[in-house]
């Protein structure tokens, strides 16, 4: 039994169905695919092996996924892990019990996958809007093509944000609370290049819905009125299954 059907979990159920072992997986989540798919769908993602030219994070999941069904690949969705248990059943070797909130299973071992990266960092003066427009993830293309964008954060994460939306006709205002950005020099350099916007040693102070935008007020005195925000201020390690 595999706990989790991200990258990790579903590299897993290759090596053991395609060596012969009937392989199931649990998955909380509604559909495979982990962080790349549900953080990054339109993302090109470069670091993967064998995608020289990198590949979104909704095709890697789909692809694992297809290939791991073709294998024979048992799974379960919306189903999530409780505990799991040692019995007194022996078959080659001792058996273990895989609770979860909707049932049990008996297997030889237990592969956990369910990442310790696992949930995005929050930024409560924007939570308080309960608002479908701040993202904690990297929107699809449709939700911003040539629209105003205001990105939180100066990491990675937040350049490559910034340069998909300046690639498809977007503007960016990136707002960094430290005085330097701790993402890549070349990534900066070229959302400057790009048209970019940059406000260092600044933090969001106010926030307000009007209309279908979203008002911002700046520490550096500035207002910003836009269709969304992205924040990318980096993830909380979601341990509680391993403790």
């Amino acid at each position: 039994v595999v706990i989790g059907a991200g990258p990790a979990g579903l590299a897993a159920t290759l090596t053991t169905a395609h060596r012969g072992l009937t392989t199931l997986v649990i998955e909380a989540k509604d559909q495979p695919g982990g962080q790349p798919h549900f953080l990054y769908p339109d993302k090109q993602i470069v670091d993967i092996p064998g995608f020289p030219g990198g590949i979104t994070g909704e095709e890697l999941s789909a692809r694992t996924f297809r290939q791991a069904v073709d294998a024979l690949v048992q799974f379960r969705f919306a189903e999530e892990l409780v505990t799991i248990e040692e019995t007194s059943r022996i078959e080659k070797d001792p058996l273990k019990r895989v609770v979860t909130n909707k049932s049990s299973y008996l297997c030889r071992k237990a592969i956990l996958a369910c990442g310790l990266l696992h949930y995005p960092r929050r930024l409560p003066i924007l939570d308080r809007l309960e608002s479908p427009r701040v993202y904690y993830r990297v929107p699809r293309a449709d939700d911003y093509r040539g629209s105003r964008v205001l990105i939180v954060g100066g990491g990675d994460s937040a350049l490559d944000a910034a340069l998909m939306i300046l690639g498809r006709g977007g503007q960016v205002d990136l707002v960094v609370r430290g005085q330097t950005l701790a993402g890549r020099a070349d990534a900066l350099a070229r959302v400057l290049a790009a048209g970019g916007l940059v406000h260092t040693s600044t933090e969001i102070t106010g926030a307000e819905l009007t209309d279908e935008q979203i008002r911002v007020s700046l520490s550096n005195g500035t207002h910003l009125t836009v269709p969304l925000v992205v924040v990318q201020i980096g993830f909380l390690a979601g341990k509680e299954t391993f403790q």
